[in-house]
Formats: C-alpha cells, structure tokens, sequence
C-alpha cells in the first residue's frame, strides 16, 4: 500500500503495518527530496516514524525547530500530550512600558507649566507616546509567538511540532492509538511469558526430577548392572514423554477453550481472525479445523459488512474529516474488491480539502494580523493627535 505516493514496503518490516498517519505521513526520502515544509508522522504496531520541521527540548527547556528524520520504537515512548509555550517576557514587557507610558504622561501633564507648551508635547510625546508603541510592539509579538506544540516523549528526549499543522481530531486519534497499540504490546508480552513460561517451567521441572532419580538409582550400588540401567532410562524417558504429551494436550485444550470462546464473543472482523489463526495453530485437535474454516467465513462476512459501510460513507463524504475517516475503514479492508483504490482516493481527496481549509486559515489569519494592526496604528496616531491637542 502507498501512502501519499510512498510505498510502505520502502520502509516498513515485514512484520509491521500501519495504523495511522497524520500530518503528510512519513516520507522515507525527505531529505532526498528536501521537502522542508512537509511535516508527517506514521504510527505502525511496533514503531512511530517521524520526518519534517519537528521541536526538541534543549537542556535548557527552550523548544528548539529543526528538520529531523527520525523512528522511535513503541516500548520507548513515555507519554504524550500539550505543550503550551508562552512567551511571558514580551507579556510583562509589554506591561511595564505601558506603565511607564501613563506615569510619564501623567508627570508631564502635572508639572510642565503650560507656557512651555512646545518642550511639553516633546516630553510628552517622548515619555508617553514612544513606551505606549513600546508595549503594543511587545504585546502583539507575545501573541505572534504563542504556540501549543504536540509533545511525544521517549526515553532519551522528546519531539513536538506545532499543533496548528494538523487539525485537533488527527492529534486526538494519533495520541489515542499510540497508547492502544502499547496497551496492546504489554497484553501480548504479559499472556506470553505467563503461558510459555508456565509450561517451560513444568517441563524443566519435570526434566530435572527425572535426571535426579536417575542420578540417584545409577548410583545405587544394588541396581547397578547394565539392564537394570537400561530400563531405568526407558523408564525415565516413557515418563518425561507421557509428561509433555499430557502437557501438549492441555496448552491444546487451552488455546482450543479460548479460541471458542473468542468465536462466540466475537463482533469484529479481527476477533473471527484471531480466533482463526488460534484454531488454526492446533488444526489436529477435535474439531478445531473446521471451527478455523468457519471463523474465516464469518470474517469474510465482517469484511464485506466494513467494506459496503465505508462505500455508503464515502457516497455522502463532503469534508476533510469525512473523506479521512472514510480512508480509515477502507484501510481496515485492504485487499478486499478495490478497497485499495477507494482508500488511495479518499485519503488524497481528504489530504486535498484540508490543504484547501489550511490555506484559508493561513489567509484569514494573515489579514486579522493586518487588521489589528491597521486598528493599532489609528489608535496610537489618535492618542497622539488628542495628547498634543489636549496641550494646545
């Protein structure tokens, strides 16, 4: 599968695939291409890929932007969430000269006698005017340089990138999947270590004990002769089978209860396929074979089911969102008719409309700056025109 004209198979292993992308996706050759204004990342089940403008925390705590290429394993990631950069200094600046800016038009207007009216507007202009731009200069640079930057920390550092980039439900779903997909790699580590442990352990045990009678008859002096040695061994090695038969049969029995089990609880394609593989893995055992065949069917069934809900969905697809959520279900369908095709679609077309909402945001932005700033200057020059009228 492509993700915006990237193969995967470029840089995903055999043993991964993806869940979700957000941004651009990751593009393998960004340097190659040097595609600086491109910002993405890519989630699959065992790794997060990042490449384009990200922040990193210096040691310092200042958030510093740079372009960065760069593949975090799940295990390391700690957590995740917002980090609301302010930049109080141009805030408190800002206060301050708009403080000096009444105190000094108020000493000046006090205690300059009115007959040095020409030193009085000097001074006032001076005193009160120049701190008054002082402070609207600083102030709409705290508010230009404000952001909320998307934090995802792992052992060894953390990356961010600026949370205007993407819309806030991409950021929502990418945060969620992160910590379902490590939920999910704990769950499967914690059942494997429990049930292969579990029985490792048993048969060492069993092993041990044997090999200890053994030990233990081959160094009695009254069974010493080669029969009686030989029989022994028979003896011990009929036991230590008849033990990992029983021991087969029950790791069979369990995974046979749990798959049945999952079976009938089963409301998603990807429970009928997991209990099939479980089934599948234990194929000689019952009827657990034809349970494997069965559970196959109803996941073609699911698939079908998923697969005419994302075309329904993507018949009365609008926006942005829309066609990126459509994308979604077709991705859980890959494979199925021509859901790759549907999925290429939705996803350039979603990846179109939201290109087109962030250039109309960029330009709605841009003119609210020329208009508060348009609004600023009439109201300084017209502080200015009253201040020196006043004293006329």
């Amino acid at each position: 599968m492509k993700e915006d004209g990237v193969n995967e198979s470029d840089f995903l292993g055999s043993d991964e695939h993806r869940i979700l992308s957000i941004g651009a996706g990751y593009a393998p050759d960004y340097k190659a291409k040097g595609t600086s204004g491109l910002l993405g990342a890519t989630l699959t089940n065992k790794r997060v890929y990042f490449s384009g403008p990200f922040y990193t925390r210096s040691s310092n705590g200042q958030h510093v932007l740079r372009k960065q290429q760069k593949i975090i394993n799940i295990h390391d990631i700690t957590g995740t969430g917002y980090d609301f950069c302010r930049p109080k200094q141009f805030f408190w600046l800002s206060i301050v000269f708009l403080l000096l800016a009444a105190v000094g038009s108020f000493i000046v207007i006090m205690h300059v006698p009115e007959s040095m009216s020409g030193i009085s507007n000097i001074l006032l202009f001076v005193s009160g005017a120049v701190p008054f731009v002082f402070s609207v200069v600083l102030m709409c640079m705290y508010f230009a340089k404000r952001k909320t930057l998307f934090t995802i920390d792992y052992n060894g550092g953390n990356i961010a990138f600026d949370a205007k980039k993407t819309v806030q439900y991409e950021q929502d779903d990418f945060m969620r999947s992160i910590h379902h997909v490590k939920d999910a790699l704990y769950s499967m580590a914690a059942a494997y270590q429990g049930s292969s442990a579990g029985e490792a352990d048993s048969i060492d045990s069993a092993r041990r004990r044997l090999m200890l009678g053994e030990a233990q008859e081959g160094g009695n002096p009254d069974t010493s002769s080669d029969e009686a040695n030989a029989d022994s061994q028979t003896e011990s090695s009929t036991a230590l089978n008849s033990l990992e038969r029983e021991l087969a049969e029950a790791r069979n029995n369990r995974i046979y209860d749990e798959a049945v089990s999952l079976m009938e609880k089963a409301d998603s394609r990807r429970d009928f396929k997991r209990a099939a593989d479980m089934l599948a893995s234990i194929a000689g055992y019952k009827d657990a074979a034809k349970l494997s065949e069965l559970c196959l069917e109803k996941e073609s069934e699911e698939t079908e089911k998923a697969y005419q809900e994302a075309v329904t969905m993507m018949n009365g697809a609008r926006t942005h969102y829309d066609f990126t959520e459509t994308s979604k279900l077709f991705a859980q369908v890959i494979g199925h008719k021509n859901a790759n095709a549907l999925y290429e679609y939705c996803k350039n077309e979603g990846m179109r409309l939201m290109e087109m909402r962030v250039a109309k945001d960029d330009r709605m932005r841009a003119i609210k700056k020329k208009l508060m700033l348009a609004v600023i200057s009439i109201i300084i020059v017209a502080a200015v025109i009253v201040l020196v009228h006043w004293r006329l």
